[in-house]
């Protein structure tokens, strides 16, 4: 929206809060980064970095949730490393 069709973020963001069930808030602090020349171009990164940390997050037992993200954030990863660790 913001590139092909020339919207402006806050046209863009009560759109994307409803469809993606976020508040508004939430929803512009996700989008922020679009308009962002040094952030922007890892747009795909971001996302597919939020799927793969989801994906083993859902897996992670309650008791083991801190160690998670102590593991986490303390090293560096890739999709298949923070999901090879935690199977």
């Amino acid at each position: 929206m913001m590139h092909s069709r020339g919207k402006t973020l806050d046209e863009i963001v009560p759109v994307i809060a409803e469809g993606g069930f976020r508040d508004p808030v939430t929803a512009r602090s996700r989008l922020a980064f679009l308009g962002h020349n040094l952030r922007a171009p890892f747009v795909y990164a971001y996302w597919c970095g939020d799927v793969a940390v989801h994906d083993v997050w859902k897996g992670v037992p309650k008791e083991r949730r801190a160690e998670f993200w102590d593991y986490l954030y303390g090293n560096m990863h890739t999709p298949t490393t923070l999901a090879a660790h935690w199977s």
